[in-house]
């Protein structure tokens, strides 16, 4: 196959791809806490004959490259919102929220939109325990309702009184070992790379009564979008061209002389 229609076709296959991201921010851009998925085009080497052609010295063609996809997710932080609610609480500046995921394992989210369970813990929306600085979940009292407070250093006072928890928050060092585990949670790609640490109190800042915006921007998105529609199309274009071309050669090639 002539390999201007290969990379066209590859071309369009990852103008797909970036559709997909781009829709997948769009329909998340009201979620608080979530994260952009960011798409870059990028060229990948592909041998375009056997190892032993290539080493040849009369070889023709050493290799050629095909468009591909790269995406990574963006922990920029969103814009915070003011609410009414004692449960919403919002990280200003660095760090995660650690959340206990079914099975034990640890998942971390900067979104805070918080509730309290029949149990009396701090839960996600998805129903799960948030992490004090002991690794246990953030458990009120029964008569507290909803009486507390949870100060910038991340110190739970029930009725007035700080009652020994503090909110865990920590810091990812090298935020692309974070996989998106779905909802606004994350969790750690590679058990071997550097785990998160706990902030100390004096370096964690979070606000109650707000939330974490998302940090999409939907003009952003639209206008990539209306970007990757238009590069699509002119990938389509190329190969009906070189189609065309083709069939022509072969037509020629096929009259009498």
């Amino acid at each position: 196959m002539n390999i201007s229609i290969q990379q066209a076709a590859s071309s369009i296959q990852a103008y797909e791809q970036w559709h997909e991201t781009i829709a997948g921010n769009l329909s998340a851009a009201s979620v608080p806490g979530y994260k952009a998925t960011q798409f870059s085009m990028v060229a990948e080497n592909i041998n375009g004959q056997h190892q032993e052609a290539l080493a040849a010295s009369s070889a023709i063609m050493k290799g050629y490259q095909m468009p591909g996809a790269m995406r990574r997710l963006d922990f920029t932080a969103g814009p915070l919102k003011h609410t009414e609610t004692p449960t919403d609480i919002a990280i200003k500046g660095d760090g995660f929220f650690e959340i206990e995921l079914p099975g034990g394992e640890l998942g971390y989210t900067r979104d805070g939109e918080f509730h309290i369970n029949d149990l009396g813990e701090l839960v996600t929306k998805q129903g799960y325990p948030v992490l004090g600085d002991n690794g246990a979940p953030i458990t009120f009292q029964q008569d507290t309702g909803l009486n507390f407070t949870i100060g910038h250093n991340g110190q739970v006072t029930e009725n007035g009184v700080f009652d020994g928890q503090i909110l865990r928050v920590v810091r990812v060092a090298d935020t692309s070992g974070l996989q998106d585990a779905g909802g606004g949670l994350f969790t750690i790609a590679d058990p071997n790379t550097a785990q998160p640490t706990p902030l100390n109190e004096d370096e964690i800042a979070l606000q109650q009564f707000h939330l974490e915006q998302s940090n999409v921007s939907t003009i952003h998105e639209m206008t990539q979008m209306i970007q990757a529609m238009r590069s699509s199309e002119l990938n389509h274009q190329v190969i009906r061209h070189y189609d065309q071309r083709l069939g022509k050669t072969i037509a020629d090639l096929g009259q009498p002389l």
